[in-house]
Formats: C-alpha cells, sequence, structure tokens
C-alpha cells in the first residue's frame, strides 16, 4: 500500500437484520431478572394455559397474553394500581424494573380483551 492509499474499514451495522425470536423459556428468562415481574409470570401461567403459544407469537418485543378477571386480580398484586372495572385502556409500569404494560378491553367487532407487556424492560437512569 502507497502512502498516497488510505486504509479500507469495514462498517458493522449496529442493528441486527434478523428479527429476534422468542421462546417461552426466553421469555420467562426476561422475566425472572424482576421480583414483580416473575411473580406475575408465574400467576399468568398458572390462570391460563396460551404462555407458550403467546410467547412464541411476540411482535415487536411486546407479549400480548390473554386478559381476565383473575389477570386483573394477578396484575393488582404484582404491580399495584387498581384498574377500574370499566376501563376501557389501562397502561402502567412496574415500580422495579419499570417494564411497561398495557390493557385493551374487548371490542364491539369480536376482539377479546388483551394484556400487552414489554418482554425487556426499558432502561431508566436515576
Amino acid at each position: 500500500m502507497s502512502p498516497d492509499e488510505k486504509p479500507v474499514r469495514e462498517t458493522r451495522s449496529t442493528q441486527s437484520t434478523e428479527a429476534v425470536v422468542y421462546t417461552a423459556e426466553t421469555v420467562t428468562a426476561a422475566f425472572a431478572a424482576c421480583p414483580r415481574c416473575g411473580f406475575f409470570l408465574v400467576g399468568y401461567r398458572l390462570i391460563h394455559d396460551d404462555f407458550p403459544q403467546a410467547a412464541s407469537q411476540t411482535e415487536g418485543g411486546w407479549l400480548q397474553l390473554s386478559f381476565s378477571s383473575p389477570v386483573r386480580r394477578l396484575l393488582h398484586k404484582s404491580y399495584g394500581g387498581r384498574a377500574d372495572l370499566d376501563a376501557y385502556h389501562y397502561e402502567g409500569t412496574c415500580p422495579d424494573c419499570h417494564r411497561l404494560f398495557a390493557y385493551h378491553e374487548a371490542t364491539e367487532d369480536g376482539q377479546p380483551a388483551v394484556l400487552r407487556i414489554q418482554i425487556k424492560p426499558r432502561h431508566v437512569t436515576r
């Protein structure tokens, strides 16, 4: 290489082009890092048996779970705050790890009530 030639630098992309594939095990591991979120996930798995399917169908880092009256009580016991029985929409965060969750009531066109919860909590600096 002559002194006038510049070396070619290889650049790497900072973002992966592959989509993250979640399994029940990887989601469970992400929730286990926080006591409140781990408590919630264990309780949810005792109430509903659809967790493995929900974990495999995760999109955009959000886990979409079935919602029912027992899950409403579990949310209250896990994270505090009480979703009003007539609430159409309710959002909250885990007080410990700041994981976001959002509940949407069933719609008139037959869409069931759903609870969406982040798999990886957002990072908050204190």
